[in-house]
């Protein structure tokens, strides 16, 4: 009775502190909020109350004016609710360029579907949908819901934007909560913005107006790392059902390994047997752990399973030897209960996959995306992608490498990074020789090695049938024209996350003969396709997220009925971005060998270098659609 009358005071205070009408005709909209925007956000307001560890009310009501179809998408209203997350409220309203009231929504014209991602096999998130089929340009859609949930795991974050061309004239975030509970507060990006602030003691409230559009930037920081956010974390928590509390990662790692994983390794006796037998006599823990994973490889699909404790307590290992599936929290906890019976230990590790977004070390709450598992090694901390069941044994590639994450022990929890590579890491080594006809054909066998993060861009190709991978190399050689592909080899070195390719190809008319002259471009395969476009005025940093070593040595065998007429000079340029080089080394009259380095370093860089780094890569470009001149033999 007392949380349904909390409730009830909550929203008749939140009508009275919004009653006041707001003017949403387009011409109040200041231009500058027009400027690279698709979108504007006209005002959102999020207005939570923490009544209790398992219990907490969200009102959030928000306008949007979409200015053209690129912004569509900003305006579809996509609510989450599942049996922990209840909704009391929804409306919605279409309104005119001028403010005009065009369409009423009723919840009955929303949908009620699944949240499926594609890839699961089930899921128990449910989304309440409604999507505007626009007639004209701009209007606006006005919405607001209420939801009452018992997850204060999730407190959600401050965004007042959240995306490249969207600008916002308003946005406010306000969080009530009790003395018994201490809400630990971040900010990032604050400066430079007018951020109203004005909280006090159970109460947090922040604002902002006005705030502009960030246009699309070609090699910037993701979003989120430069538009101001706040987010939160409760010392107390429930997570469907659950309760928590814990004020630091040790704590939070201790909680999940007491409420969310224990308990849930045990095997069936015959796996455990079976997995036993296979490590026999073998007292090295790393080469148990890599036997054990190919096991585990071998016998299991993913499929994402988003059920459970808020989709964050994994299937229990012995379901998952039975199914012989799992999403990465369900493998992981299954090959951290094999392991076990072998006596290697591992930590089930929580972290942010894709890009390269790290667990907050000061922000002890739910966060990530993904599992993976961690092994302790003698020299190296070896990382196991149990979802990925072609990956190499401990290697760790783009997806979760270089960010930190957070590994569950019996102890508690603890912040670590993974594996991060040098730029002399991610290496491809080309190799051949390449024959020009006296018509302009060639012939080419080529030899490509492949290591680090450009290692893990090749080693699927082992795994393509022979159709797809020609389909593949047809790609990949898409500068030259018709080209006909003849043997293909592919090596995958797993154990030393090596990648070899043999290639041999011929293609038509690759050079351009003109009378008595023949134009022969030297790089066949690594060149440089495209360069940055222009920006004028850049804004945002310049990000170089993986440095790497490209190395070309190619025989070049002339053809027989031509000599050679200039053959250039070599050239080599140096920058803080990193360095090239070409050179042509005449082996005969008849033989040239071309060789070509390019290194590339990871970095982040001011705008201001973004104009250096782009005529850098343009000057790339030219020099490696260099040709060289051969003129007919007239004493032939």
């Amino acid at each position: 009775m007392k949380n349904q009358l909390n409730l009830l005071l909550f929203l008749f205070l939140y009508s009275l502190t919004n009653a006041q009408s707001i003017d949403l005709n387009v011409s109040r909209i200041p231009d500058s909020l027009k400027t690279d925007a698709h979108s504007v956000i006209r005002y959102e307001k999020a207005d939570l109350e923490i009544l209790s560890q398992s219990k907490m009310i969200l009102h959030f009501k928000t306008a949007i004016t979409v200015m053209n179809k690129y912004g569509d998408n900003d305006a579809v209203i996509d609510i989450p609710f599942d049996d922990f997350n209840k909704l009391q409220k929804v409306s919605a309203k279409i309104l005119t360029a001028d403010g005009t009231l065009l369409e009423k929504v009723k919840k009955s014209d929303f949908e009620d579907i699944s949240s499926y991602d594609g890839i699961s096999l089930y899921s128990d998130d449910r989304s309440l949908y409604y999507e505007y089929d626009p007639v004209s340009y701009p209007y606006t859609i006005e919405y607001e819901y209420v939801s009452v949930t018992s997850n204060t795991a999730f407190l959600p974050s401050w965004y007042p934007i959240h995306k490249h061309h969207l600008s916002s004239q308003y946005s406010s975030y306000s969080l009530r909560y009790p003395k018994d509970i201490n809400i630990n507060v971040k900010d990032f990006n604050h400066q430079g913005h007018r951020i109203q602030n004005q909280s006090s003691e159970g109460h947090l409230f922040y604002s902002i107006s006005n705030l502009k559009a960030y246009d699309y930037e070609p090699l910037s920081p993701l979003i989120n790392e430069i538009v101001p956010h706040t987010r939160f974390a409760s010392n107390k928590f429930n997570l469907a059902g659950e309760n928590g509390e814990a004020s630091n990662w040790k704590e939070f790692g201790f909680w999940m390994n007491e409420r969310l994983l224990k308990g849930r390794d045990l095997l069936p006796e015959n796996a455990v047997s079976e997995v036993k037998a296979l490590v026999k006599g073998i007292k090295d823990p790393v080469k148990k752990a890599e036997i054990v994973y190919d096991y585990m490889q071998g016998r299991t699909r993913y499929i994402s399973v988003q059920i459970g404790i808020g989709g964050w307590k994994p299937m229990k290992a012995s379901e998952v030897d039975r199914l012989k599936y799992g999403d990465c929290k369900a493998l992981t906890n299954y090959t951290m209960a094999l392991l076990k019976a072998v006596d290697v230990p591992s930590y089930y590790t929580v972290l942010y996959a894709d890009d390269k977004r790290h667990i907050d070390r000061d922000l002890a709450m739910i966060q990530g995306n993904h599992a993976i598992l961690m092994v302790p090694g003698a020299k190296d901390t070896i990382w196991l992608e149990c979802t990925n069941q072609k990956a190499p044994f401990g290697h760790i590639g783009s997806f979760t490498d270089d960010r930190d994450v957070l590994i569950v022990t019996e102890e508690g929890g603890k912040i670590v990074r993974t594996k991060k590579y040098k730029d002399s890491d991610n290496t491809q080594f080309i190799s051949g020789e390449l024959s020009i006809q006296n018509n302009g054909n060639i012939k080419a066998s080529l030899k490509i090695k492949s290591e680090g993060i450009q290692y893990d861009d090749h080693y699927g190709i082992a795994y393509l049938d022979p159709d797809d991978q020609k389909k593949y190399y047809k790609s990949f050689f898409d500068e030259i024209n018709n080209v006909s592909l003849g043997s293909i080899e592919v090596e995958n070195l797993s154990s030393e996350a090596k990648f070899i390719e043999r290639i041999d190809f011929t293609a038509e008319n690759y050079s351009v003969n003109s009378g008595n002259k023949m134009l022969v471009r030297l790089n066949i395969v690594n060149t440089s396709s495209s360069v940055p476009k222009r920006i004028r005025n850049r804004k945002l940093p310049l990000e170089i997220k993986y440095g790497y070593v490209d190395t070309d040595e190619v025989t070049i065998n002339l053809p027989s009925n031509y000599i050679i007429e200039a053959m250039g000079n070599p050239q080599s340029l140096e920058t803080k971005f990193g360095n090239y080089s070409i050179q042509i080394e005449r082996i005969n009259d008849n033989a040239l060998l071309y060789k070509r380095s390019l290194h590339i370093k990871q970095g982040t860089y001011p705008a201001s270098d973004y104009e250096a780094y782009r005529k850098f890569r343009k000057k790339i470009h030219q020099l490696d659609h260099l040709k060289i001149a051969l003129t007919k033999n007239q004493q032939l």
